[in-house]
């Protein structure tokens, strides 16, 4: 009998699961394991993905822009950082964070910072 293996990586993704997870549910599955688990299931600097966090990243993969989590707070997308608790948003080197928060005011400005490029 072959044992049903998975293997979880450093960083925290599976190996040999049955199908690609977007990074919404992936984000998501982690979630609910952390939180059947009571552990840490990310790496050492982001220890929970919040409503607010997952709302943004579905959103962002849903309008089709590369996003990374660069803590449990923050969202970058390219240059852009946006704290989804906060509501904040603001540009690498450009400043304080803009005084327009949300994500509705983020998809917005990424259509010109992004998508007008």
């Amino acid at each position: 009998m072959a044992a049903n293996l998975k293997v979880v990586t450093s960083e925290g993704f599976t190996i040999g699961s049955p199908k690609k997870l977007s990074i919404a549910e992936e984000m998501e599955q982690r979630r609910a394991e952390q939180q059947n688990k009571n552990e840490i299931s990310f790496d050492d600097t982001i220890s929970e993905i919040t409503p607010k966090m997952m709302e943004a990243c579905r959103r962002l993969e849903a309008s089709g822009y590369n996003f990374s989590i660069k803590t449990e707070h923050v969202v970058k997308i390219e240059h852009v950082n946006y704290a989804p608790g906060t509501g904040k948003i603001w540009i690498d080197g450009a400043g304080p964070a803009f005084k327009s928060k949300g994500l509705e005011s983020l998809m917005e400005l990424l259509k010109i910072e992004i998508r007008g490029r």
